[in-house]
């Protein structure tokens, strides 16, 4: 026997539960949690099959679950939900408002999750319950971050992985899955810049930066979806910056790899649409951020690096970057400079030209006494010693930001414009029959 699979009416933004059975089928939908859910399901198990019924699979808000008793077994083929048993076809979860990673058993992968916003990631999903996976290079960060993961309660796995080597990434996902589980979550962070003259840029450096970058990103999401594609579930994130819209003098070679994973994301998105393919990928565009990149990328000029005001602390782009993969979306902009960043250049981008030709050189460097660790481009500077999650940037970077803030709470943020909207015409209207 086959029915369709998700019934008609079926919402990814609900929970919704399908209780069919032959001869006629009773869809039945619910709203409550994953717990009431499963104490439901075994309630109509036990009710139609008898007292000693059981179950086989888990109810992890995005997966089908798999009903067995005796002769009984449901599963999905080709959309299709098939049953030798006609007295119950199905019970199944679509997913959640959480998303394609909701459930109990989440596993999430932090590609570069040793230092700044990479740490600040692993961190935030270790306290929202998933066990963290890091690739990264540096020895002390990954001890670091495996330790702040199992403080926080949850199972840790530190790879030493170089993310521009695709086999080592694929060989990191095949160890992630057998000892963690499914991957539910891959986030890609992992990146090596500098600060210098494109002319002052080797041919070596520039390769380097770029296979970091751009391809540590291409070799990460390749991987996922080498294992979330087959579940038909999981949530791919790519860190970007408002870079990947406006380049700015000095990181050409930053500002090229952001470009191209800009473009490279948004042409497996259409084709994860194309495929059906209930996988999800999109990008988290960031600001100047705090943090430790500024005492180890490569520099090449007088002053230390720094970021470009207006700066955000790097546990404001952790919080989005979860909210990314838990509520999809195609892209995120963390940052007021990121809004008036890429609007400002596609209102004028001849402006901006001139603007950051004046500016932005100066204002990336700092004449402050300042630690250097050493350019991470070829090698970890977090090898011997952690370097944590902020930089030296502190006084001054925010750690709320109003622009991610709406993007989290759209509904909420539509209902106050609504209700400011018509408070507003209610007034206009009283003062005009006046």
């Amino acid at each position: 026997m086959q029915i369709p699979w998700p019934p008609p009416g079926s919402s990814r933004d609900r929970h919704r539960a399908g209780f069919m059975t032959a001869p006629g089928q009773f869809p039945l939908a619910l709203d409550s949690g994953e717990k009431i859910l499963k104490r439901c399901v075994l309630k109509v198990m036990r009710a139609v099959l008898g007292p000693d019924s059981g179950h086989g699979g888990r109810v992890n808000g995005s997966a089908t679950v798999r009903v067995a008793a005796a002769t009984t077994f449901a599963d999905r083929h080709d959309g299709y939900l098939q049953t030798s048993d006609q007295r119950v076809v199905a019970v199944a979860l679509v997913a959640s408002s959480g998303g394609p990673v909701s459930g109990q058993d989440k596993v999430a992968v932090i590609t570069g999750g040793t230092a700044g916003i990479g740490r600040a990631t692993v961190r935030e999903f270790a306290h929202a319950g998933y066990d963290v996976a890091v690739l990264a290079r540096g020895r002390a960060g990954l001890e670091a971050a495996r330790v702040e993961v199992e403080q926080a309660g949850r199972r840790a796995l530190v790879v030493p992985t170089d993310v521009a080597d695709a086999d080592a990434v694929d060989a990191a996902t095949d160890r992630v899955e057998a000892e963690l589980g499914p991957i539910s979550v891959w986030v890609n962070v992992a990146f090596a810049g500098s600060l210098a003259w494109f002319w002052d840029t080797s041919a070596a450096e520039y390769q380097r930066m770029t296979e970091v970058t751009y391809y540590g990103q291409v070799n990460g999401t390749r991987a996922a979806l080498r294992v979330m594609r087959a579940r038909n579930r999981g949530a791919i994130v790519n860190v970007s910056s408002a870079m990947a819209y406006r380049s700015i003098p000095l990181q050409s070679a930053y500002c090229g790899a952001k470009h191209a994973t800009k473009g490279f994301t948004e042409s497996v998105l259409t084709e994860l649409r194309a495929s059906g393919s209930r996988v999800t990928i999109g990008l988290v565009t960031l600001p100047g951020v705090n943090t430790t990149q500024f005492g180890w990328n490569l520099n090449k000029m007088s002053g230390h690096p720094r970021p470009v005001p207006p700066i955000v602390q790097p546990e404001v782009c952790a919080r989005s970057i979860r909210f990314a993969a838990e509520h999809p979306r195609r892209n995120m902009w963390v940052g007021i400079s990121t809004v008036y960043t890429v609007l400002g250049n596609r209102v004028a981008p001849l402006v901006v030209d001139w603007y950051l030709a004046k500016t932005a050189v100066k204002s990336q460097q700092t004449d402050r006494e300042l630690p250097r660790w050493g350019s991470n481009v070829f090698d970890p500077q977090d090898d011997e010693v952690d370097r944590g999650v902020r930089g030296f940037f502190s006084q001054g970077a925010v750690s709320h930001d109003p622009v991610s803030f709406v993007a989290r709470h759209r509904r909420t943020t539509l209902g106050l414009v609504g209700v400011a909207t018509l408070t507003a015409a209610k007034a206009v209207a009283s003062r005009s029959r006046r």
